[in-house]
């Protein structure tokens, strides 16, 4: 029996992205309602077995395995090199795994996806990264209005089930351009118009900088850049009045509550911080101590210190480089820069690049992404996304060329029902 006949990479993908959520609920359910903490979540056993299925499916490309292979060997070299040197226990050699497995996570998706490029249903893919954030948005306001679920901060903002609102904020922004895209384009504005609002409504209640700046600051990049037929741009101003609606109604109503918490928070600590340390949360700090340590040892450069002797700066680059060393580092940063190095050839899928340049800029300056299972999926899904479009455009500019000798040629967007 060929599995790879009998499972449909889509829907594979698909379905991650939309249990995604609810794994990310379980987790936070078992933690917050029950006070509950294992060393291995009930989330984590579930993407375990993702990941050892999509390692199954790679085997069948070969240079993906390859390269899986290759970040499985240098992970053994590496424990086996701290272990000699600093007599690794149990312990510190299973959060040193635990670690790892969210990278090869990240890795597995990502080469699983582009390796079976051609096979990819962008419409399929893209709705159901659309519906996976409205259900993140859905359960963050239903949790608030039932007032379950767990604050952001201590006595600030509100992130349902979901243990990190770094994440959770990362993936909502980066999934702005889709649904604005579908809002300006396509047919069924008003379904589109309304989870951009259910979307802003629940970053505003999670209450991170990332969530309520990012969201504002995305949504401005795409009323400019996104480019519309003329007959569409009636809608960019109808985006701009409902935005405005939201903000009166925002001041009107909730303004106080967030002047007595969120606001009063980031007062707080911008007063006794320097900008760069509140706009980084102090992670430029942890950065230097972690540079110094690395740096301080040739092999640290080449083989990483791990979890167990590093400083984890929740930059993921620097987590990379630090905990991993060089060599992987080159690996990550030369596969996730692609699509930014071939960025011409997205010039018509825009909001995809849009998308995929938010949470590259996000992993950068705030984390969260490559070593947060929850993210890496939506990273995976986005690259995925933007390598078959650059994929495509090669494909039919090599085409057109030859057959009419032509140096121009845009790729066509083909319009969705929904």
């Amino acid at each position: 029996m060929n599995l790879n006949k009998k499972i449909d990479i889509n829907f594979a993908i698909c379905f991650l992205l939309i249990a995604t959520p609810f794994i990310d609920s379980i987790n936070g359910i078992y933690i917050f309602m029950f006070n509950r903490e294992l060393a291995i979540s009930p989330g984590q056993y579930i993407r375990i077995i993702i990941i050892l299925f999509f390692i199954f499916f790679s085997i069948k490309k070969q240079k993906g395995f390859q390269l899986i292979l290759i970040f499985l060997t240098f992970f053994l070299f590496q424990q086996a090199y701290l272990a000699l040197r600093y007599y690794l226990n149990n312990k510190e050699f299973f959060n040193e795994a635990l670690l790892f497995s969210k990278l090869l996570f990240m890795v597995s998706i990502i080469i699983l996806l582009i390796s079976n490029y051609s096979k990819l249903n962008s419409d399929k893919i893209i709705n159901s990264l659309i519906n996976s954030a409205i259900i993140i948005s859905i359960i963050i306001i239903v949790t608030k209005i039932f007032n379950i679920g767990v604050p952001t901060y201590t006595y600030a903002g509100h992130k349902g089930f979901f243990i990190e609102q770094n994440a959770i904020s990362n993936i909502l922004v980066s999934i702005i351009p889709f649904i604005l895209n579908k809002t300006f384009v396509y047919k069924r504005r008003s379904k589109n118009l309304l989870y951009y609002i259910l979307l802003l409504s629940a970053c505003f209640l999670i209450g991170t900088r990332v969530a309520i700046f990012g969201s504002l600051i995305v949504t401005v990049i795409c009323v400019f850049s996104l480019k519309v037929d003329k007959r569409y741009e009636k809608y960019k101003m109808m985006l701009v009045g409902v935005v405005l609606a939201m903000g009166i109604i925002f001041v009107n109503i909730f303004w106080q509550i967030y002047m007595d918490t969120i606001i009063l928070r980031y007062k707080y600590f911008l007063e006794r911080l320097d900008l760069l340390s509140f706009i980084f949360s102090s992670r430029n700090v942890t950065l230097k101590i972690a540079a110094d340590k690395f740096f301080s040892d040739p092999m640290f450069i080449i083989m990483g210190t791990g979890l167990t002797k590093g400083e984890l700066v929740e930059l993921d680059l620097f987590d990379v480089l630090f905990f991993q060393g060089l060599f992987v580092f080159i690996i990550i940063s030369s596969i996730l820069s692609y699509p930014v190095l071939k960025f011409r050839k997205l010039k018509n899928k825009g909001y995809c690049l849009i998308s995929y340049l938010i949470i590259l800029i996000l992993l950068i300056v705030s984390g969260h992404v490559i070593y947060t299972p929850m993210s890496a999926t939506y990273l995976g899904a986005i690259y995925a996304l933007n390598y078959k479009f650059i994929k495509e455009y090669r494909k039919n500019y090599n085409y057109y060329r030859k057959d009419d000798n032509s140096m121009s040629f845009f790729i066509s967007e083909n319009k969705q029902s929904d």
